[in-house]
């Protein structure tokens, strides 16, 4: 039975023996569609130095286009994870009924016209920049689901920890490029231009995604026989074991909405992605912030410092997706235990860094070194296990 089915989808498609490995070619992709998000979503937290009037951040000289006070401002760097909490879980639904690519595809293009159109916005009142980026926030919701949806269609069991890391990675490096990006464009050429260039690089990346990507590996124009029949194969054999555990598949099959909200199982994980996804968000989108008012430095210092942290996290990452890919295959530990470790590490150590950040003063080397120690394991929070 096995065979037939993946021998039918093999005959319903167009043959091609292109070498290159398309399950990698997604993960590049994804990567730097990732990579572009994150320009989109924290090209902020550094412009932002450059948009409002720098006696904000106590210097002498005012060079910002807006006064706005400091509640205005975290209303303003906030206001993009408001619309982001609303579509999470509609999002995940509508890739799962039109597919990753089409979902993916629109959030991105939806999210890069919107940040195009942030400047223009600003300039007609803080209000309407909110709402801009609260849009944009609504937009980019969809990008974790159908992401974690494609790897459902393309990733061999045993691969799925690296192939999705490679993938999500591209948000902790566009962290790392982003703020000093910004801080050079921003002193060089103004905010404004913040906007455009990152909203543009994010079109020219859609043009090489949709042209390459497809929903499954089935109706894929790239991949070889090979791997087709080795990506189905396996994907085959994990849902027929998943089926005799349960005792073959369900007539039908529906969202267990009750036991899901009635789980202490689903509430311990909703905890621990908001504990971790609070400190994370607030500490990328207010660390420049930061720096700029406690030790005043400039927009270009402020994005080049950023840039430690960042790195450390994307080190850090994808050794810890191979290294759990490793233990699990050779069975010495469980998926349950290498998921408490992670967590546990990726929320305590941040933790604690943070809290001893309050006892070393104005010690801004201290200081960086903490945020960039503790950040660095959040890498651990981002791995599929």
């Amino acid at each position: 039975m096995e065979d037939f089915t993946i021998s039918n989808s093999y005959s319903e498609t167009k043959n091609n023996n292109f070498y290159i490995r398309q399950r990698y070619v997604l993960a590049v992709l994804g990567f730097l569609g990732f990579f572009n998000a994150s320009c989109l979503r924290n090209n902020v937290n550094v412009a932002i130095l450059a948009m409002v009037n720098a006696s904000e951040h106590n210097h002498t000289e005012t060079k910002g286009s807006f006064s706005w006070d400091s509640s205005q401002q975290g209303l303003f760097l906030g206001s993009y994870f408001y619309g982001y909490a609303v579509a999470n879980i509609p999002s995940g639904w509508l890739a799962n009924k039109y597919g990753f690519r089409k979902i993916f595809t629109i959030s991105m293009l939806a999210s890069a016209i919107l940040t195009l159109a942030t400047p223009l916005a600003a300039k007609q009142g803080l209000y309407l920049a909110v709402v801009i980026r609260a849009l944009t926030g609504f937009s980019q919701a969809a990008l974790y689901p159908s992401m974690n949806y494609a790897w459902s269609k393309w990733a061999p069991p045993s691969e799925i920890s690296v192939l999705y890391s490679i993938s999500i990675s591209g948000l902790e490096f566009g962290l790392t490029v982003v703020n000093p990006l910004v801080g050079v464009i921003s002193d060089s050429l103004g905010w404004v231009a913040v906007f455009y260039v990152t909203g543009s690089m994010a079109l020219v990346w859609l043009v090489f995604f949709f042209i390459f990507t497809s929903d499954a590996p089935s109706n894929n124009r790239w991949i070889s026989k090979k791997e087709r029949l080795y990506i189905e194969r396996s994907i085959v054999k994990r849902e027929n074991k998943a089926h005799d555990e349960f005792q073959g598949p369900p007539k039908t099959i529906s969202i267990p909405w009750k036991a899901m909200l009635g789980s202490k199982r689903s509430w311990a994980f909703f905890i621990v992605h908001s504990a971790d996804n609070w400190f994370q968000y607030t500490f990328a989108a207010l660390m420049p912030t930061y720096m700029a008012k406690v030790f005043k430095y400039d927009t270009t210092q402020s994005g080049l410092l950023m840039i430690l942290p960042f790195l450390m996290q994307f080190l850090v990452s994808l050794p810890a997706s191979y290294f759990t890919d490793f233990l699990r295959k050779k069975r010495l530990m469980t998926t349950t235990q290498i998921r408490k470790i992670n967590t546990f590490l990726a929320l305590s150590v941040p933790a604690l860094c943070l809290s001893l950040t309050g006892y070393v003063g104005k010690n801004h080397r201290a200081v960086i070194s903490l945020f960039t120690f503790g950040y660095a394991f959040t890498g651990l929070s981002r791995r599929l296990s």
